[in-house]
Formats: C-alpha cells, structure tokens, sequence
C-alpha cells in the first residue's frame, strides 16, 4: 500500500543559518526522495518545506540534527496542501 504524500512547512530556530544547513537539507531530501525547496527567512530561521511521507519527513529532520555546526532549537510546522513539487531546491534568502 502506498503511503500518503503530504506537504508541510517547517520553520527551523536556533542556529541554522551560515551553517550549512540549507547545503545539507538538499543532499538529505534527495536521498530520502522528498521534494520541495529550503530558504533563509529574514529573521534568522530557516523555512523548509517539505512534500513527501510523514516518515521522510521526520527521517529529515533526524538527519539535520546530527550534522555538525547545526543547532536546530526550535521546530514549528503547518500543513499544506500537497503542490507537487518535481524536486528540492535551494531557494535565494528571503
């Protein structure tokens, strides 16, 4: 049975930005087959949005976590509506 796709926004607090993490979400997010597109947010968070399994998802923020330098302190998401995204990109700051 195939799993459900679904959309979700997550805004990531701590320290996220000039880390590499939007560099790391791209190779992370294609190796889990989860599309979207990852970008900077003028306050100092980072936007993710994420199209793909509840478990992919999850899996991903798993994996950001572990990287070195990243301290995501703060995860906040809302549901989408599934856009059907082709890939995952890294998008330009705000």
């Amino acid at each position: 049975m195939a799993r459900e796709i679904i959309c979700r926004k997550y805004t990531l607090t701590g320290r996220v930005q000039g880390v590499g993490l939007r560099y790391k979400a791209h190779i992370i997010a294609e190796s889990l087959g989860l599309t979207g597109y990852v970008k900077n947010s003028y306050d100092g968070s980072v936007i993710l949005v994420l199209e793909g399994t509840l478990d992919q998802m999850s899996e991903m923020l798993v994996m950001l976590g572990r990287q070195s330098y990243i301290e995501i302190e703060g995860v906040e998401y809302e549901p989408m509506q599934v856009q059907g995204f082709r890939y995952f990109e890294v998008k330009s700051s705000w």
